[in-house]
């Protein structure tokens, strides 16, 4: 078991590496910074600082030239920086796919990524209709309820889509609720199949919504759209018809986001 000890020398080290991160990011010059630069600096004791270095080189989030032993931002930090660019291009699409959406479904339309191991709803236009289910930009949601992560889940790799399931506690919050992992893994797999996922009032009763992919040039799911609606409306004989919607959209929009790849 993890003592609290523990605990608060991993979190001080993750803070020291942050700052040692956010120093070489704000600071480094085209002859890089010296160990003694960074530890004059940040004022972090000289094994610690070299233990932390060590890590984040071979990790690729700095480079060190191992003539000079001076330091560099490293090429994972440009993959992180481009995987924000991604989400920043997504959330400049989505305004006009949404209010798409919304026009023709007439309910409430969402954007959703992954964020770590939940969701985040990051985009969203509000139903005209009086009656509507509203959801809130910045909540983040378990992966086994909305329609918009089992979207998402389904369309990533074996290895991540399996890690995203073993992080998942399976809480209940209706009858309808998935129940544990197997359940779990035959819903993403009619989900991959059919191309759409569905929330059967397995958040809320009397709340239905559906979603679809946005799908990147190599399948993978760079998030989800979808609608929210109160299913005294969004009966499941309109499933069809609010499902081909969704698709059609989440179609143009992932051919969109490939598009702006190959362009970049």
């Amino acid at each position: 078991m993890e003592t609290l000890s523990a605990r608060t020398y991993n979190v001080n080290s993750v803070e020291k590496a942050v700052k040692i991160i956010q120093y070489v990011s704000d600071n480094v010059t085209s002859s890089g910074l010296s160990m003694i630069e960074l530890q004059k600096a940040l004022n972090i004791k000289k094994s610690t600082l070299f233990v932390l270095l060590a890590t984040l080189v071979r990790e690729r989030i700095l480079n060190c030239n191992t003539d000079t032993h001076r330091y560099f931002a490293g090429n994972r930090l440009l993959e992180w920086g481009s995987a924000v660019g991604r989400q920043m291009d997504l959330k400049s699409l989505a305004p006009r796919f949404l209010q798409e959406l919304t026009e023709r479904t007439r309910e409430t339309s969402h954007l959703a990524i992954l964020d770590g191991d939940k969701i985040i709803f990051v985009d969203k236009v509000e139903s005209p209709e009086p009656l509507k289910m509203s959801t809130s930009v910045g909540v983040r949601l378990p992966l086994h309820t909305p329609a918009t992560a089992k979207s998402i889940v389904a369309f990533q790799n074996n290895e991540t889509r399996e890690m995203l399931i073993e992080s998942i506690n399976f809480e209940k919050q209706t009858d309808n609720t998935i129940k544990n992992a197997d359940q779990y893994r035959e819903v993403l797999l009619q989900v991959n199949q059919r191309g759409y996922s569905l929330d059967n009032e397995e958040i809320f009763v009397g709340t239905r919504c559906a979603a679809a992919p946005i799908l990147n040039r190599k399948g993978i799911a760079v998030a989800a759209i979808g609608i929210t609606a109160p299913a005294l409306r969004f009966t499941t004989d309109k499933i069809d018809e609010m499902v081909a919607i969704i698709k059609d959209v989440a179609v143009r929009f992932s051919n969109i986001v490939q598009l702006s790849e190959e362009n970049r």
